[in-house]
């Protein structure tokens, strides 16, 4: 026989069948100054120690400079009284021009040291803390090194006198230090400053 009861319809919901409403998501976006702190972690390591290597260089270059300094000068004026003034001036020029090899390899590595530190400051010049923490900073100290070096070179064993190596190196660590000092000084007073404004007020 037919039951004629209420008949139940398939179609609607149990009481105890739901769905779930997803959580309201909150905005985990992180600021840029985070990003930036953040992404030190995912910088290959292989960049960060070339990046210690090129600051290196640059001061290992930086000290090989003075061990080309010359006093020609001097050398000149204690040997004016000498009746061999060829031979003193002629020894004089030689040895000057023997460490014109040594001047050379300084260059190179300083070159080699600014070329590898400018590609990687370009590479992460959009992660400011990775870039004045590893290059610019430690360039600064580097840069200030060498020149004090030299500078106790010239003062020292050299008696004041200023040849043209010393000029010449006092003059690259001048621009070096300059160069640095300036581009870490714009990047954390201005923009990096700016990032940690925008990082206050990110997650008001």
């Amino acid at each position: 026989p037919a039951h004629h009861g209420p008949s139940r319809n398939p179609s609607a919901s149990d009481e105890f069948d739901f769905v779930p409403k997803p959580p309201k998501r909150a905005n985990t976006m992180h600021s840029r100054y985070v990003q930036m702190l953040l992404e030190q972690d995912n910088i290959p390591k292989v960049h960060t120690v070339l990046a210690a290597f090129f600051v290196w260089l640059l001061l290992a270059g930086f000290l090989v400079f003075p061990a080309t300094f010359t006093t020609i000068s001097n050398s000149l004026e204690e040997k004016q009284n000498s009746d061999q003034w060829a031979d003193k001036t002629a020894e004089s020029i030689y040895k000057s021009v023997r460490n014109i090899p040594l001047l050379v390899i300084g260059a190179i590595i300083c070159a080699v040291a600014v070329i590898g530190m400018a590609c990687l400051s370009f590479r992460y010049r959009k992660n400011y803390v990775w870039m004045l923490n590893k290059l610019f900073l430690p360039g600064v100290a580097n840069c200030l090194a060498g020149l004090i070096s030299t500078l106790v070179g010239v003062y020292s064993s050299q008696h004041g006198v200023w040849s043209a190596t010393a000029k010449f190196t006092a003059i690259a660590e001048g621009v070096c230090l300059g160069v640095c000092a300036t581009v870490w000084f714009l990047v954390d007073r201005y923009l990096l400053d700016k990032v940690k404004e925008v990082h206050g007020s990110h997650y008001d």
